[in-house]
């Protein structure tokens, strides 16, 4: 009787491991096999994007630690979108195929500054806007900093974030030192919210690969230390004229930012989707359903309110 408690026990544990090893190979692969793109320097820092599908630009950032494919691609995300818009995904600068500065002035809004100029160098003077987590929060200063360029923004798991929580920005230039010490940390979103739970094995294991193999610790250091500046006071938020469609999974510890942002700017809305985390939230139908269903929305209003 006790070798067959023990094996009852032991078999779930095994299958849970080797699940996570055949997880963690498949997203090895992902981060490695990457579609071909273009580059372009902005500022002295080399910028890869990838274009796909035809019709209105729809510039899409990806979140903090991944790259545009892993983020975006890999989800279904770019496929379902490209079917009927021209989609523009960058490698924010400090991750992906595009350059790494180690400097913290080298980050903040010229993560804004580079979205703005890979509209100019493709000749686009105005698009639509896709963020999910780190690139929501660069999609939202980019709608205060460029209304006039922006149509619409759909923000993916993130929210607002008061500028005067000290306490915050004290936990992310903790997060910044042990990145540079080589020190194990907790994913960054962890830093962003109202944590409700710990992260499950398969975030955490995720979180690590792509800190400690395919990620600068350093760059990513310099990045989380410039996120002050992108910020937007509340005052700044209730200026905004760019609609904004916030789409959030339940289980999001960024759902009470989300929240935050959908009750002060004054054309936004918001999404939940039900019983979905973080990361699950890209996999999920409701989240692609939404994410155009905003974008149809917009086109439509755009259309009413064109001149004859």
């Amino acid at each position: 009787m006790p070798t067959t408690v023990s094996n009852a026990l032991l078999w779930p544990a095994a299958g849970i491991g080797l699940l996570l090893l055949i997880v963690v190979g498949v997203v090895l692969f992902l981060i490695v096999h990457r579609q071909p793109g273009e580059t372009f320097r902005h500022e002295g820092v080399s910028l890869h994007y990838h274009i796909e599908g035809s019709g209105e630009p729809l510039l899409l950032l990806h979140g903090f630690a991944v790259h545009g494919d892993l983020n975006w691609r890999v989800p279904g995300l770019t496929r379902v979108l490209a079917q009927r818009y021209r989609v523009i995904s960058l490698d924010l600068r400090g991750h992906g195929l595009s350059g790494k500065p180690y400097q913290p002035q080298a980050y903040g809004r010229k993560l804004v500054g580079d979205a703005m100029a890979l509209l100019d160098h493709l000749g686009i003077e105005s698009a639509w806007l896709g963020g999910y987590s780190l690139g929501g929060y660069v999609a939202l200063r980019a709608s205060a900093d460029h209304p006039r360029r922006i149509r619409g923004a759909v923000l993916i798991g993130a929210g607002w974030q008061d500028p005067d929580d000290e306490a915050f920005f004290t936990a992310l230039d903790d997060y910044a030192a042990r990145l540079e010490r080589g020190a194990e940390t907790r994913p960054l979103m962890s830093y962003l919210g109202d944590v409700p739970r710990s992260p499950g094995p398969l975030h955490l294991a995720i979180e690590r690969l792509m800190l400690g193999v395919f990620n600068d610790r350093r760059a990513l250091a310099a990045l989380v230390r410039s996120l002050h500046d992108l910020t937007l006071s509340e005052a700044e938020l209730r200026r905004l004229t760019v609609p904004l469609c916030i789409i959030v999974g339940t289980r999001d510890p960024l759902l009470r930012e989300a929240r935050a942002l959908a009750a002060r700017a004054p054309r936004a809305s918001l999404h939940l989707v039900e019983g979905a985390d973080h990361i699950m939230a890209a996999f999920r139908r409701e989240t692609r359903r939404q994410f155009r269903r905003c974008l149809a929305r917009w086109e439509l209003d755009m259309d009413q309110n064109s001149p004859q």
